[in-house]
């Protein structure tokens, strides 16, 4: 029996989702990326209500093991492990359930950046690349929290204040050196990611563009199907 081959991992794996466009004859028209991301305010608000989540459950654990009679054991597995894994499954939960979805689309002649209310498209055969951002807003909310960190007794600042704004970075389409926002990304790991993935994507739209910039994925992209072609060529 011969061995199986092992599985081929296409550019589009992974994260942020990604979707091949084809049309009816099976030919690479496009991709859709569906990105998934929090912004620096819904991270804000999903700790507050974990931390919300983490202190009912523990005023619930305790009404609970104070009105039931319980083995010590339990009671003691109870208040170790329930108020320590608590606020990081509602975290995980809320951080899941504010995720917002930025959907953007690769054509051969268009880029799209789909929204809700208004949808942007830009023309890719004009000078354009992505790019990565710190928010501008970054080293104000340092300097208030490190304030805060010195003026606050020692006991309410025993882990520092998050810098939500700090970690976040904007993705934006460069468009004849001009700077368009596409989306605004909490943690700057996840926002490379969606960057290294838009650019994947325009390089694959342009070997399907046949412009002779991007990537293809298989030899014969790169040739048509008019005389002279590899199909119809006669050596």
């Amino acid at each position: 029996m011969p061995p199986e081959q092992p599985k081929q991992i296409e550019p589009t794996h992974g994260f942020p989702i990604t979707h091949t466009i084809k049309d009816d004859e099976g030919v690479i028209t496009g991709y859709g990326i569906h990105a998934r991301h929090l912004t620096p305010m819904r991270a804000r608000i999903s700790d507050k209500l974990s931390l919300l989540a983490g202190i009912a459950t523990l005023y619930g654990l305790f009404k609970l093991t104070d009105s039931i009679q319980l083995e010590w054991y339990i009671i003691l597995f109870a208040y170790v492990i329930i108020p320590i894994a608590v606020p990081w499954v509602t975290r995980y939960a809320f951080y899941e359930l504010f995720k917002k979805n930025t959907v953007v689309k690769f054509e051969t002649e268009r880029f799209h950046r789909c929204g809700f209310v208004q949808r942007r498209t830009y023309d890719r055969n004009i000078s354009h690349s992505f790019a990565i951002y710190r928010h501008h807003r970054a080293e104000g909310e340092d300097r208030i929290c490190t304030a805060l960190e010195r003026l606050l007794p020692r006991v309410l600042t025993l882990k520092p204040f998050k810098r939500y704004i700090g970690a976040s970075r904007y993705i934006a389409f460069e468009y004849m050196d001009q700077r368009q926002d596409l989306m605004l990304v909490y943690k700057e790991r996840t926002a490379r990611k969606i960057l290294a993935r838009l650019n994947a994507c325009d390089k694959l739209m342009d070997g399907v563009a046949g412009n002779g910039r991007g990537e293809v994925l298989k030899p014969e992209a790169e040739w048509s199907n008019h005389g002279g072609s590899i199909e119809t060529a006669n050596i």
